[in-house]
């Protein structure tokens, strides 16, 4: 998810720098301009050291450019050169000096970096925390409240889990981020071995969102709740009633018969 959004920014700062900085008249333009070309050509090592040339060349007033070559030499340090931790410091600095959208794309990428390319979920998950506090009002907000919903099912902990996609739940009411909230607390209630609980999360969602995107998932789910307690019968019953209603039921259908297929074998 990161990588796309991260590309296009850099292909724009590409052409920011290499339209902008014609001149190098500035003191580390020159460094821009070059870590902008050897970029563009692939030379990613040599690139980065060229923003740590231009980063202690630009005066402290020349702000947007000092954001700018920290979030670039963060970009290529993550999705070229695989140096996370090199890219993490880059990124921290784009963190402090922008409070900004920046500022919130640098954060993003922190917890990301941690969570999917170092694997460290609690890190994460204050990355994540610390995201929510810094950007109360940013329209986006609720898809990282449910990030570290889905982080704390990862590492275990299905409670907090539900904690977190329970104030979505409550904030975004008939919206797809309750549905996407729901979601997460049936399936955290599946993890727990809770199983009549998630059924009636699950049973409820199919009520109350019919014509939801996420209809296929749940009913898949709800299927894999009802055969967890023997009643593979009512797990086919509930998926043929749900492919009646959708456009598209060849994967309930196939669903459906997988069941039949375990059922037969136990000698339901």
């Amino acid at each position: 998810m990161y990588g796309k959004s991260a590309y296009l920014l850099l292909q724009f700062l590409l052409i920011f720098f290499s339209l902008g900085n014609s001149s190098c008249s500035k003191p580390g333009e020159k460094q821009l301009a070059l870590a902008s070309s050897l970029a563009f050509k692939g030379e990613y090592t040599k690139a980065v050291q060229a923003y740590d040339a231009a980063l202690n060349k630009l005066p402290k007033a020349a702000y947007y450019q000092r954001v700018s070559a920290n979030l670039r030499a963060g970009e290529l340090s993550r999705l070229f050169l695989k140096d996370y931790r090199r890219a993490i410091s880059y990124f921290r600095k784009v963190r402090e000096l922008d409070k900004g959208e920046l500022g919130f794309k640098a954060r993003v990428a922190i917890a990301e970096i941690m969570r999917f390319d170092l694997g460290d979920i609690r890190a994460a998950i204050v990355e994540y925390q610390n995201l929510v506090k810094a950007y109360p009002g940013h329209p986006n907000l609720a898809n990282y409240q449910l990030e570290i919903s889905r982080c704390y099912n990862s590492i275990g902990d299905h409670r907090q889990a539900r904690v977190e996609a329970e104030v979505v739940r409550k904030r975004y009411k008939g919206t797809r981020l309750e549905q996407q909230a729901v979601i997460l607390i049936a399936d955290s209630l599946s993890l727990d071995g809770n199983t009549r609980a998630a059924i009636k999360e699950y049973e409820g969602f199919l009520k109350r969102f019919p014509d939801s995107r996420y209809i296929a998932d749940v009913a898949f789910s709800l299927a894999n709740c009802y055969e967890d307690l023997g009643e593979s019968d009512l797990a086919q019953t509930r998926l043929a009633e749900i492919a009646a209603k959708i456009r598209n039921p060849k994967m309930i259908e196939k669903k459906m018969q997988r069941i039949k297929a375990r059922a037969r074998n136990m000698g339901r």
